[in-house]
């Protein structure tokens, strides 16, 4: 696997491997199955580190910072499977087209601009890739509409991010946060794709409802403008109180109008929390059968209307849970693409 992480002057190994947190996970779960795993990235110096059983980090030293040198030793180690984390990372995408072995892209790291991100793999894109990774189908069609991949090429539907959270227990995390009543919880940055207007309106429709309602918005941005006094406001820095959220959450509305995937999702359904969520197809390809509830982008009176059908039902947070374990955790992830590449090699 390779991860085209770009390195600051002065980090070190371990804070390289946090910033690629997720792709590392993903290497760890892929090691659990049996299959021999060697993720690559750009690092001070040149160095081997175990990071789990079957797993390693290797750290190639890249003096002018040319990610498709990643590419290159990767290739060096003959490996049955060539995989690239992300497909944006166009230069090294194109070289690992030529690798003499199976080569799998990746399309993650959040939504780019759909048209530049079309235009700069269409001209960097070569036939010779045996597969593409997306999380959902619906994300490949302006790719393949462009050209930018031959027809034959296979592609394969997996999530992008899951969830490394500690669960926290439900009523301790009730306590821990002083929560009393109803909690809907929103997770988010302050921006227009996440369409937090939208979860703002919705929590009205739903207070007007449920008087003992209250909203526990956790940001990785600054603080949004609301003045009331039934909405609390965090930084998502400490994961601890992101863990205790989602146990306490009776419901998370999830508004986005555009996500590749969304770790918020997988860690909601993680802790049990049902979700009203948009009907976008990232959230359609991952969503529990019940514990969430898919609404039109934008239509707040609807994000609403579904979440009270889901607050109430201890029963669903049993379902989300076992949606997370079969599908949605990094171990599950793993078993389908050891399966893809299997079919490949």
């Amino acid at each position: 696997m390779i991860v085209p992480v770009a390195r600051n002057a002065g980090a070190t190994e371990e804070q390289l491997l946090e910033r690629a947190w997720c792709s590392v996970e993903h290497a760890r779960a892929l090691g659990r199955t049996g299959v021999s795993v060697a993720i690559y990235l750009d690092g001070p110096r040149t160095v081997q580190i175990a990071i789990g059983p079957n797993a390693v980090a290797r750290f190639v030293r890249l003096r002018f910072g040319r990610v498709e040198r990643l590419v290159l030793h990767a290739a060096w180690d003959r490996p049955d499977v060539l995989h690239l984390f992300h497909l944006a990372a166009t230069p090294a995408f194109a070289a690992a087209s030529l690798a003499p072995c199976c080569v799998v892209a990746e399309y993650n790291g959040g939504p780019p601009s759909r048209r530049a991100m079309v235009r700069d793999v269409s001209r960097h894109a070569s036939r010779r890739v045996d597969a593409i990774v997306f999380t959902a189908s619906a994300i490949a069609a302006p790719f393949f509409e462009s050209g930018a991949f031959d027809p034959r090429v296979s592609i394969a539907t997996l999530p992008e991010v899951s969830s490394r959270l500690v669960p926290a227990h439900r009523e301790e995390a009730r306590q821990r946060l002083g929560v009393e009543g109803l909690l809907v919880a929103i997770v988010g940055r302050r921006e227009p794709p996440k369409d937090p207007r939208c979860a703002l309106a919705a929590f009205e429709h739903i207070a007007a409802a449920r008087p003992d309602a209250r909203l526990w918005w956790a940001s990785w941005g600054g603080a949004p403008i609301v003045t009331d006094d039934r909405i609390h406001f965090e930084r998502t820095d400490d994961r601890s109180r992101m863990a205790d959220l989602y146990a306490a959450a009776d419901v998370l509305l999830h508004t986005s109008r555009r996500e590749i995937c969304g770790a918020s999702f997988s860690e909601a359904l993680q802790a049990g929390c049902p979700i009203a969520a948009s009907d976008i197809p990232a959230f359609r390809e991952n969503a529990a059968p019940e514990a969430v509830a898919l609404c039109p982008p934008g239509d707040a009176r609807a994000f609403a209307e579904a979440a009270l059908r889901l607050v109430d039902r201890p029963d669903l947070r049993e379902a989300a849970r076992r949606h997370f374990e079969s599908k949605l955790s990094f171990d599950a992830i793993a078993r389908r693409r050891r399966a893809l590449f299997a079919t490949l090699v």
